[in-house]
């Protein structure tokens, strides 16, 4: 009964073991496992068995030889759809980059629109005493106390500011023109 429950699943037995094991290590596996069945087996079930086992591990290495063929086949059949997913993303990646770069210089752009206005403000606090007058009176009208003194101070503050934006902007350039050029330096 064990035997008759055993045989039919030899084949995908050796099978499984194909796939994961080295064939040498198989057949010595195969040797073994038959010289222990040997002692419980009689004489005419163990040439069966051994029979079986032979044709399962011969038709198992057919397998996957053919597996390892289809395999090989498939990958060779995909080639050109993964150069084309290849060369699709590299464009992707280039566009990617273009309107990174893109959106950089805007925002440098920006940065160097906000340090003028700055620094134009910052001027006006320092030379004209009736910009500072108009500066005051808008803090007060907030509830806020605001010196000529203090607001002379800012515009240092401010140009300081204004470059630090500037410099900013030109790390923002910097870094979209190395985006333009693909990332490398």
């Amino acid at each position: 009964e064990a035997l008759a429950a055993v045989l039919p699943q030899i084949p995908e037995i050796v099978a499984s073991a194909m796939s994961a094991i080295d064939p040498e290590e198989i057949d010595r596996e195969v040797e073994e496992a038959l010289r222990e069945a040997r002692p419980h087996l009689r004489r005419a079930d163990r040439a069966r068995v051994h029979r079986e086992v032979r044709r399962a591990v011969a038709e198992a290495r057919v397998r996957a030889v053919r597996g390892q063929a289809e395999a090989a086949r498939a990958i060779a059949a995909a080639r050109p759809q993964i150069a084309l997913a290849m060369r699709e993303a590299e464009r992707a990646r280039h566009v990617s980059m273009a309107h990174g770069a893109d959106g950089m210089a805007r925002g440098a752009e920006s940065m160097e629109r906000g340090a003028r206005e700055m620094e134009e403000a910052a001027r006006h606090l320092r030379s004209d005493p009736a910009y500072r007058e108009r500066q005051i009176a808008r803090a007060r009208a907030r509830g806020e106390t605001v010196t000529h003194e203090q607001l002379i101070e800012a515009a240092g503050e401010m140009q300081e500011g204004a470059q630090g934006m500037r410099d900013g902007a030109r790390e923002m350039r910097e870094a979209a023109e190395q985006m333009r050029r693909g990332g490398s330096d």
